[in-house]
Parts: C-alpha cells; structure tokens; sequence
C-alpha cells in the first residue's frame, strides 16, 4: 500500500562491506534487509531491480557486490536470480560467506 511502514533497509558502500572484504576500483557495495515478518511476501524480490537502478543512477560503477551468509539460501537465490554470480567464499565475522558480483 501508500502507507509510511517500514519493509527494509538497503546500504551502499563502506557499510554494505563485512570483515573479509576490501574496497575495489569500480566496484560498489550492495547490502540490505527485509523485516523478519516480510520474509517470502515478494518485497525484497520486487525492491532489487530498482536497488540496481538506484545503485546504477547514484553511483556509476562499473560492478555491483554483496556478501551473503553461506547459509543464507533465500538470498543467494534472490541474487543470483537478479545477475549475481558467486565469485568467492570467504570467513567473515563468526561465519563463511559468499561474495557475489554483478556488471552494473
């Protein structure tokens, strides 16, 4: 609906990057969330396609990045559904996780 109700949070650069993971030329940092009680409804798979725009339009980069936990299935999903593919895995804070990168 039109109402004020918060769905989530998406972040760029610095603050999207977890401890494992280092700045690139051209490469922007994509991170975000749903509300727990949100999870399955379609919101973040309707919101990504105008993260993307928003990241494109903002910022300019040449690639788009997220890390995810590697046991995080739902998001890999999303993700690779949007044109990630998975680059690395890596030992971030308390767990493994998988880089994921995209052409912007």
């Amino acid at each position: 609906g039109d109402s004020d109700e918060l769905l989530g949070f998406c972040c760029f650069g610095p603050e999207a990057r977890v401890a494992g993971q280092d700045a690139a030329d051209g490469v922007l940092d994509v991170g975000g969330g749903v509300r727990p009680d949100l999870l399955s409804a379609g919101v973040a798979t309707s919101l990504i396609p105008d993260i993307i725009n928003f990241a494109r339009a903002t910022f300019s980069p040449t690639h788009l990045r997220t890390a995810i936990a590697s046991f995080n299935e739902r998001s890999t999903r999303l993700c690779l559904s949007a044109g990630f593919t998975v680059s690395r895995c890596f030992e971030g804070p308390g767990k493994e996780f998988c880089e994921l990168l995209r052409p912007a």
